[in-house]
């Protein structure tokens, strides 16, 4: 096990009628434990497994929303910064088989396929807020206490194709 730092940056977007209505930055700096299994060469099959855990950290939420008369990115109606922000969970789960196929003396390779897990949540709460002019909505920050809140949960499926250096090779440097 291996304790280390995780960075997490998300961006929610919400489109209504083809337009960008509003934008939120989740970013996150937090502790986390990784652990780890790996076995090779089990009769030309490989496995590995992979687990980070992550802790409450340094996070932040930005929210950008745009209202008429520019939907355009730089021309926000609305900003809010949550500088109480929590990362609540992460977890980030992967595990891999693979299958080695030698192809000549000098190279062996590898085929792989996994199957990767992430879960996120974090909350955001109070912060500061400016709402321009053009704003159809004047929600006032400082009523708000419901937290707004980040849950991504996401599942990948991967193949990746490994060239091994044979076993028994060795990397030598000579000098002329």
């Amino acid at each position: 096990m291996v304790a280390s730092a995780t960075w997490l940056n998300s961006n929610e977007l919400v489109y209504e009628g083809g337009k960008r209505a509003s934008k939120l930055i989740w970013e996150t700096n937090a502790p986390s434990l990784t652990a780890s299994l790996k076995a090779d060469d089990i009769n030309g099959w490989t496995f590995s497994a992979n687990a980070v855990v992550g802790f409450s950290g340094n996070s932040q939420m930005v929210d950008y929303d745009w209202s008429e008369p520019s939907y355009d990115a730089a021309d926000w109606s609305d900003r809010s910064i949550h500088t109480d922000t929590h990362l609540d969970r992460y977890i980030n789960l992967d595990i891999a088989v693979g299958r080695d196929f030698v192809i000549n003396d000098d190279t062996t390779i590898n085929l792989q396929g996994g199957f990767k897990f992430t879960d996120v949540k974090r909350s955001a709460y109070g912060g500061s807020y400016i709402y321009s002019e053009y704003s159809s909505e004047a929600i006032a920050a400082s009523g708000r206490t419901a937290p707004l809140a980040l849950i991504t949960n996401s599942a990948t499926w991967a193949f990746s194709l490994v060239r091994k250096r044979p076993r028994n090779s060795a990397i030598g440097l000579s000098r002329v």
